[in-house]
């Protein structure tokens, strides 16, 4: 009930429900094809099974580990495997990518009601409904929904979520936020920084009274951690040890050139913000004559409207929005591979559900509203091109 109170404004549920289901139909026509990359449905299926990871090792899925006497394990965390679980019960044969289209659905409508939530009509809430579902590398991870895709697409979808849920006046939204940051944590590791996102964001609103401030963050750890106590657990059973170190375990990676200085490095960053910024599409001989490389592609090809957001939180110094978005880049542009195989800059998605909120916090003029239209078209074909890409094996390196 509380829910649906936060996001119950005139015949909004109803819109977003359509927004949902026409996005969901929309993918399922333009890439009607399923990832082989499949490691979260063959967990889940284990899950049921009463394994904690796989039976076989089918030689196409790279990234499992071998323990003695558990299995061959999946590297990644497990919220995808276990949102996955009720559809596999159902259906044993049901299709990775087809989550992933459900949860692309999904985050179109919570997009709308977000954009409802900071009282924009139901126009502007749709546009920028659009402009997240089809304007951004959000599109083409959610068509393929192989393994990091798909963890991204559900770790994006519930850092949405928690946006959408949370109100700092009302303590009861923070239980609910920090399970859905916890479920976002436990699909993209990197998303556990938006826990601190809002612990600034209630010593912001409570900073002149601790008992709130205590019990806010109390609310908020109470929805947090039994998921992340889940995770840790599970990690226990399979590594005997409480971190997320599957990849250490698969052999051989860390002596490949991108981690010779160790997993996380600053000395990444350049190559990454080369990627983000800089990288262009490849051109062939043959058609569609211009193509992405596998390697990365820049952000102002990509989706160079969320540039107005930027600028946006910039000048109304929306310093939670923006230092959360500086620490979880610092961490990712740290790393040693820099995404790939990809399109476009798939690190930076991690971000983008906080970067989105700067088209909330301004009154849009005319100016702007041509300019975002222009840049969003261009969005739009631009991330066309991506699904495409991958439908049709358009990328070279």
């Amino acid at each position: 009930m509380e829910l649906v109170s936060l996001l119950k404004v005139g015949g909004s549920i109803k819109v977003a429900i359509l927004i949902g289901v026409v996005s969901f139909l929309i993918l399922q026509l333009l890439f009607p094809t399923s990832s082989p990359y499949d490691y979260y449905t063959r967990l889940s299926s284990a899950f049921l099974s009463g394994r904690i990871c796989l039976a076989d090792n089918p030689p196409w899925l790279n990234e499992l580990v071998t323990i003695p006497n558990v299995g061959y394990c999946v590297v990644y965390p497990i919220a995808p495997a276990l949102l996955l679980l009720p559809f596999v019960a159902l259906s044993p044969q049901f299709s990775q990518t087809l989550g992933a289209h459900i949860f692309f659905g999904l985050s179109s409508a919570i997009v709308y009601l977000l954009f409802r939530r900071y009282k924009k009509n139901h126009v502007e809430s749709i546009i920028f409904s659009l402009a997240w579902s089809f304007g951004t590398i959000f599109l083409s991870m959610s068509a393929v929904g192989s393994s990091w895709y798909i963890a991204q697409t559900i770790g994006a979808c519930f850092a949405l979520l928690s946006l959408l849920v949370f109100d700092e006046k009302k303590p009861r939204s923070f239980l609910l936020t920090g399970i859905c940051i916890s479920i976002a944590a436990i699909s993209r590791l990197p998303l556990h920084l938006y826990v601190l996102y809002f612990c600034i964001r209630l010593l912001w609103q409570y900073k002149k009274n601790w008992k709130k401030l205590l019990l806010g963050v109390a609310l908020l750890a109470l929805g947090f951690i039994p998921l992340f106590t889940i995770q840790r657990l599970y990690n226990f059973a399979r590594y005997k040890t409480f971190g997320d170190l599957g990849y250490y375990l698969i052999p051989g990676k860390f002596n490949e050139e991108d981690f010779k200085d160790g997993e996380f490095n600053i000395k990444n960053i350049p190559k990454h913000a080369e990627v983000l910024f800089t990288k262009l599409p490849k051109k062939i001989d043959t058609f569609p004559y211009i193509v992405p490389s596998h390697y990365g592609l820049s952000i102002f090809i990509t989706s160079p409207f969320l540039i107005l957001a930027f600028l946006s939180l910039l000048r109304k110094k929306r310093w939670p929005e923006l230092a959360t978005i500086g620490l979880i880049m610092l961490l990712e542009m740290s790393h040693g591979t820099v995404g790939f195989a990809q399109f476009g800059y798939r690190f930076a998605l991690d971000v983008y559900p906080l970067l989105f909120l700067g088209f909330t916090v301004e009154k849009k003029t005319k100016r702007f509203w041509i300019l975002f239209g222009v840049l969003l078209l261009f969005s739009v074909i631009v991330n066309l091109w991506g699904l495409l890409a991958f439908r049709n094996d358009w990328f070279i390196w």
